[in-house]
Order: C-alpha cells, then structure tokens, then sequence
C-alpha cells in the first residue's frame, strides 16, 4: 500500500485554495503527508488505519461517483446513524444517512472547529463528498487540531490555563424556524424535534441545561461544563465546536463560549479567540475540490471550516460514530 498509494506534487499548507493541475505521482507515503491524498490502487481496508495516522485522507478518483456508493463507504467506518440534533449547521437530508454539509450562505466563512464538539455523542469520523465542485473558493481546510492548541498555549497562556483548568460552556442561540441565512441556522423546532416549548424545557431542565426564550421566538441555551482541551491519540487538541466567538464578524444565531460560571469571556478573551481563529484558517492546508473527491477526518484529532465560494458547490456529509 504505502508504495503504491498517490500522493499530490504540490502539497500546500497555510495558502488559499489553489488550481493544479491534477497529476498525480507514484510515492511512498511519509507520516508528514497531510492531507494525504490517495487514488484508485489504496486498499479500501486499510483506509481506516490511514485516516488515524494521517488525521485527513483524501480519495481522488477512487471510483465513488455516486450518493449510494459514498454512502457505502462511509459505513466501512462504523455506524452512520448519527443523531445530529444537537448540531447547529443547517443541512438537508439525502437519504442514506447523508447530508448537505452545510447550506449557509456561500459569502459566508464558516470557523475552524471539531464536527459536534459541544455535544455529548460527537462524532469519531467525518466523510465528505464532492457532488458538484464549486467555481471558485470553497475549500474545506483542515489543520492538525494539536497544532492550534500549541499555539493557544504560547500565545495566550493566562487564556489558555483558565480554560483548560475550569473548562467552558457553550452558548448556543436556536432560531425559532430553519434558516439558511447563517452558519448556525437549525432551529429549535428542528434541533428537539418539537413545536412544544414545554416540551423543550423539560429536556433542556433533564439535561442541566440553562434556558432562555428571547423576543424574538428563538431560544438561548447554556450547557453544562465541558473540557475543550483534550488528549487523544497522545495529542493534546483544542476541542472545540464552530463558535461565533472565534469569529470577528458575528452575525445572526451566537454559539459562543463563555466561562465556567456562566461569565461572558472579556474583551482580551475574546480577541485571543479571534486570533486563534484566524491563525487556524491562515495554518490550515486546503485543497481544491474536485467532483467525486472524498475527504475523511479523525473528529477527534483534526479541525476543519469551510471557505467562501461562489458556483453551484454541493458537498455531502455523513457522521460516524
């Protein structure tokens, strides 16, 4: 396998999506290969093993060319039937335990982060497929989630002791109905499956959770305490959810991170946060799509996001546990 399989000529780390020119050359696979991206002759049985070596795999002309053998693959990794109520993305079922990836607006720059990270039952694996290439943009980057919390611990180490020490809550605004306006635009009535608030409260009062209905109709919540700073793999990583606290721009429904307490983050939090987003986007590798790709992540030890685009881009998902 590690002679046969292919990986790209250019490997491009921390720079915009790019356009190349497709070849592909035979070369034996280092452990620094990340993404790593394999063609048609990688055996289908050791993928797995390589996705958690590697972090990120990417299949390219491998033969899965449609929604049905994507979804074929996905359950090589395990059980795809996910419950992906406690995700904020909105996303579209197509059947087969896949998904849009994310249907916010393609303007829209969504933050790095681990797929479901503030819910309890997240994700081991994240497979995506390439139904339709977008014109331009559009890359779903991915960067080593260890490398984001070395540069949290150098950089704001005062931050970075107080949230790993005392751990986080998520903040998290429902909508009151679906909307593709936003990054975060599942509503409550999708999210508990509901149109009882009573209903609502009784599971947020049986899971601790905080609750708040604003004027609007839409619902805030604040969740129990949960560690973002993890160890898996003998990798300490960042644990953490798509949170508008990374962003500098929050617009529409928050999921942001406040302390321990129930505290919001001051001023110096929050811009430590903001640059620890942007270093992430800036660090990250991307590669561009092309029709037909899959990228498989370890959840538990690689952070993705997705860039702005523009063209009819449609980029499937399905979750493993």
């Amino acid at each position: 396998l590690l002679r046969r399989a292919s990986i790209l000529k250019k490997k491009i780390v921390g720079s915009p999506c790019f356009s190349d020119d497709g070849s592909m050359a035979s070369a034996g696979v280092s452990a620094s290969s990340f993404p790593l991206v394999v063609d048609a002759s990688v055996d289908r049985s050791s993928l797995k093993g390589l996705v958690d070596e590697h972090g990120a795999v990417l299949l390219r002309e491998t033969g899965v060319n449609s929604v049905a053998a994507f979804a074929e693959l996905a359950a090589t990794f395990g059980e795809t039937d996910v419950d992906m109520a406690c995700s904020a993305g909105p996303r579209f079922n197509v059947g087969l335990n896949v998904h849009t990836a994310n249907e916010a607006p393609p303007d829209k720059q969504i933050p790095v982060h681990h797929e479901m990270a503030q819910c309890e039952n997240f994700p081991s694996y994240v497979l995506f497929y390439c139904d339709r290439p977008p014109s331009t943009g559009g890359c779903t980057p991915v960067i080593r989630s260890s490398l984001v919390c070395q540069h949290f611990r150098r950089e704001f180490p005062e931050l970075y002791r107080r949230l790993s020490t005392e751990g986080v809550r998520y903040l998290r605004e429902y909508p009151d109905s679906h909307t593709t306006s936003s990054p975060l635009g599942k509503s409550w009535r999708e999210a508990f499956e509901t149109d009882a608030r009573a209903d609502v409260e009784a599971t947020l009062m049986r899971a601790g959770a905080g609750f708040e209905w604003l004027p609007d109709g839409s619902l805030r919540t604040i969740g129990p305490i949960v560690n973002i700073v993890r160890e898996y793999g003998g990798e300490r990583v960042c644990f953490i959810a798509a949170e508008t606290s990374m962003m500098e721009r929050q617009e529409g429904p928050k999921k942001a991170i406040v302390h321990a307490d129930k505290t919001p983050l001051d001023d110096a939090s929050q811009r430590a946060l903001v640059a620890l987003g942007k270093f992430a986007l800036a660090a990250s590798a991307r590669l561009p799509w092309k029709q037909h790709d899959v990228l498989i992540l370890n959840n538990r030890t690689v952070m993705h996001s997705r860039d702005a685009f523009t063209g009819p881009r449609r980029i499937l998902v399905t979750l493993v546990r």
